[in-house]
């Protein structure tokens, strides 16, 4: 019987008026804009999004299992039974393009590369950039960064990482495929000015106290990679790093070896060797059949595909951010009282304690509940079904006329709440049909504006950029705009908090939670520490 530990996250101002129907057009378009054409470049490595200025990504999460029949699962390299202590972590990834981080436009590629290559600033507990390869000494006005590269850092053919690498690896990026994965980071990166071998001033185009999370993003040595512009080149397929594990080879699998000049602790593991497999379904059947070693799923995922090996694992924080959303061409949903009615039909804490097994957490707006921008004393919209009843109560009961409650039925959890609410809603005389969809049928719908109300998700950025929600709405684009220009750390929050406030009293989504997502381990791998949010498998040279 498959056993699960995992280390749990556990998580008012007046009312502000709708503006005019033009406005609530605009948003739904925008919503579902972000929620199906996004970029993916929002999101990290791992498809958790951490880019300024930010973007939903792409509605298909590459770690939401798709629905395929009997995958084949292709011949190891190597026995399972020879596995046991012979000193190699086995991990996964889709045949790459290329091995350059700074070009690399595959999830599951820039996961393996974050083991080759080290970021400039990684997300603490807080969700808030902190220095990593590099100290970040910030201006008071937010405008400039002095970045100081550690002294003890050396790429894997013995040069040292300096402020040229830091130079050419922002010059890369923003010469590199528009769907790379830090493309996006450097946009809000104005210059970069050597002061010294090992020291470089950063500015901003915009200044704000968020301006840190556009340093998330590795180097790249530019003595190896200059004029190496074609991914697959054989330099860009072999790549040089100063990460804890070195480039050995590849050929049915991707070889790397132990780095003995990290500047971190020194891996337990003496060697990873990454199978490239096709899809994520693939990579389940090889995680179950023990062929690799760890594999991020979010834990709902391996609920609904148990497999028969005992498991641990571990969740970290992603920006899933479960909603139900309006469609706000129907004249009804530009009422701010049908709005907030229908957000208190929805018992949210329930849905994540039995739909969501805890690993998720409570967040009505898009800001993360763990993360240093969000403000506590902002508080959700209380589940209160008598309340609910009198704010719908001039609501038509059209038996004719049923509200359509859209959502894809590749996800039981969301199914489940548009039938809950559909329960509700019929309850109140409020007719309501749910349909449960095919994503594809799912997405046509989405763009053609056929549906009432949907129960969706969407990928944010760690960064606060999220007004796609509210392109035309003077009053939450105006609290936007303070937040983007605040001059101080405490005149930021205050404006994050006043933003939080009106998001919630408008409600141009109803906010459920923050899905987290889950690195799942084999018995025999014990990992030092919980994965980092955005990159999980940052702290591999810990587990043994």
């Amino acid at each position: 019987m498959k056993k699960i530990l995992h280390n749990g996250i556990n998580p008012a101002a007046g009312s502000w008026q709708w503006g005019a129907r033009i406005s609530g057009v605009f948003l739904v378009l925008g919503v579902i804009a972000a929620m199906i054409l996004g970029l993916a470049a929002c999101g990290s490595p791992v498809g958790d999004a951490l880019v300024i200025p930010g973007e939903a990504a792409l509605y298909a999460d590459p770690y939401e299992l798709p629905d395929t029949p009997d995958p084949r699962l292709p011949e190891s390299p190597t026995r399972a039974v020879d596995w046991q202590d012979d000193g190699t972590l086995r991990l996964s990834m889709r045949p790459p393009q290329t091995l350059n981080p700074l070009l690399n436009r595959d999830p599951s590629v820039a996961q393996i590369l974050q083991l080759l290559f080290e970021p400039l600033a990684v997300l603490d507990e807080n969700l808030r950039p902190v220095g990593h390869l590099a100290s970040l000494e910030f201006s008071l006005d937010y405008t400039v960064v002095i970045v100081t590269i550690r002294n003890d850092t050396i790429w894997s053919d013995g040069l040292p990482v300096t402020a040229d690498d830091l130079i050419f690896s922002v010059e890369t990026l923003r010469n590199a495929p528009h769907d790379a994965i830090y493309r996006r980071f450097v946009e809000n990166i104005e210059d970069v000015a050597r002061l010294n071998d090992r020291t470089a001033r950063i500015s901003f185009v915009d200044a704000h106290p968020a301006v840190g999370y556009a340093l998330l993003f590795p180097l790249i040595p530019r003595h190896y990679y200059l004029l190496e512009t074609d991914p697959a080149s054989l330099r860009n397929m072999m790549p040089v790093g100063n990460g804890p594990f070195l480039f050995e080879g590849m050929g049915q699998a991707v070889q790397l070896v132990r780095n003995a000049h990290t500047f971190r602790a020194l891996p337990a593991f003496e060697r990873v060797e990454v199978l490239l497999l096709p899809d994520a379904q693939i990579d389940l059947y090889a995680f179950d059949r023990g062929l690799i070693d760890a594999l991020r799923l979010p834990m709902p995922e391996w609920t609904r595909n148990p497999g028969a090996t005992p498991v641990h694992g571990d969740d970290f924080p992603a920006m899933y951010f479960e909603h139900i959303g309006f469609n706000l061409e129907r004249e009804i949903f530009h009422d701010i009282y049908v709005r907030q009615g229908i957000a208190q039909l929805i018992n949210a804490s329930e849905i994540i304690e039995t739909l969501y097994l805890h690993h998720a957490v409570r967040a009505a707006t898009p800001i993360h509940p763990l993360s240093w921008k969000y403000d506590p004393a902002v508080q959700p919209l209380p589940y209160d079904p008598q309340r609910a009843n009198m704010l719908l109560r001039d609501v038509p009961r059209d038996a004719y006329n049923p509200w359509q409650i859209i959502v894809g039925a590749d996800s039981p959890e969301r199914v489940t709440i548009a039938r809950r609410l559909a329960d509700a809603l019929n309850g109140f005389g409020i007719y309501v049909e749910t349909h449960e969809l095919p994503h594809d049928e799912f997405v046509t719908r989405l763009m053609g504006n056929d549906f009432d109300l949907y129960v969706g998700w969407m990928e944010l950025c760690f960064a606060p950029d999220f007004a796609f929600l509210f392109p035309h709405d003077p009053v939450l684009e105006g609290l936007f705009a303070v937040t983007r220009f605040a001059a101080t750390e405490t005149a930021f929050l205050a404006a994050m908090g006043q933003l939080q406030q009106a998001f919630i009293d408008q409600v141009p989504v109803v906010g459920l939670a923050f899905r987290h997502s889950s690195v799942l381990m084999h018995p025999r791998i014990i990992a030092g520490e919980a994965p980092a949010a955005g990159r999980p498998f940052l702290y591999v040279n810990r587990w043994r």
